[in-house]
């Protein structure tokens, strides 16, 4: 049985219309209040017309520091090279 869940991402912006802040919340998920963020990824693929749309945001002040964390963390799944067989079945058991 499939079941469907909403994710709500609400930006606020200010006068020069930079996001000052970035708070997500989603059906299923414990805890009412919304979580805040400094920063966000986010991309859809269009399987049809095989393009994607990307949307990265981050907030006014989000420190490099922490920019630096936040891809680092990010990104250390994929941080393996991908070369053979065994390898891609390892990346894809992630």
């Amino acid at each position: 049985m499939n079941t469907t869940s909403t994710i709500q991402i609400d930006i606020t912006l200010d006068e020069q219309k930079m996001p000052a802040g970035i708070a997500w919340q989603a059906t299923g998920k414990s805890g009412d209040k919304p979580n805040n963020a400094k920063a966000m990824l986010l991309a859809f693929w269009d399987k049809d017309d095989k393009t994607a749309l990307r949307i990265d945001l981050w907030t006014k002040d989000m420190m490099v520091d922490e920019m630096t964390d936040f891809f680092t963390r990010l990104w250390s799944p994929w941080r393996t090279p991908i070369s053979g067989q065994h390898n891609k079945a390892a990346w894809q058991r992630r």
